[in-house]
């Protein structure tokens, strides 16, 4: 094992756990009913500062569910790229390992998604069509964050051309930046929310650097 993958693997344990630690003490720490239907909602002194500073900006939130489209489209991309290899060769062995990876990724993140929705933390500082709705950790800020990782990393990975990787790499780091930011001021999301949703991205991402093949030199190696 490289060094790369250990320290990768080391960042994912250490940022799970920091996860963990955070969902706890939001459960825990300074509770209060101070969300919509008197939900109640941990580090409530913090969480109900941000809100009442930020309010509420609809352009922003449909900004962000416009971004997180784009991601659900670049997976299912990647997705029909794998699957094309895999009925042209009938061999799974043949398709490009790094996809196969990806895949995995996807499924760690959706697999986040539904737990947080069957065990949820917090509710929403808003009402969705009259109910309550989970909103720990932002599904899209993980989405974001992830799905334009893994997109980064295929630059850094695949392209040669400088000029392009440059340009994709921008437009990747500039998606991310601007969901993190543009989710937390929609005021759909608590403050905790947003945090938390960072602190498990990175970990799923560590685990993603830590599946991934060696990459090959140009002798082949």
């Amino acid at each position: 094992m490289n060094k790369k993958r250990i320290i990768s693997i080391i960042l994912a344990i250490v940022f799970f756990a920091g996860f963990l630690a955070f969902t706890y003490a939001v459960q825990h720490y300074d509770v209060q009913p101070v969300g919509p239907l008197n939900s109640e909602i941990g580090f409530a002194t913090f969480n109900v500062a941000c809100r009442d500073a930020i309010g509420q900006n609809e352009i922003m939130y449909e900004l962000t569910q416009v971004i997180g489209y784009l991601a659900i489209l670049i997976c299912a991309g990647f997705g029909v790229i794998g699957a094309v290899q895999l009925f042209k060769n009938m061999s799974l062995r043949k398709v490009d390992p790094d996809l196969i990876c990806m895949g995995i990724f996807y499924l760690l993140c959706i697999g986040a998604y539904v737990y947080f929705q069957i065990k949820p933390i917090n509710y929403r500082p808003v009402l969705e069509d009259g109910a309550l709705a989970s909103s720990y950790p932002s599904s899209h800020t993980i989405l974001s964050i992830c799905v334009f990782f893994s997109v980064l990393v295929e630059i850094a990975r695949k392209i040669t051309n400088k000029s392009k990787a440059l340009v994709e790499t921008l437009a990747c780091l500039a998606m991310i930046s601007f969901t993190v930011a543009a989710r937390f001021l929609s005021g759909m999301h608590w403050a905790t929310d947003i945090i938390a949703a960072m602190i498990l991205s990175v970990s799923l991402s560590c685990i993603f650097l830590a599946m991934l093949p060696k990459k090959k030199t140009k002798c082949g190696k």
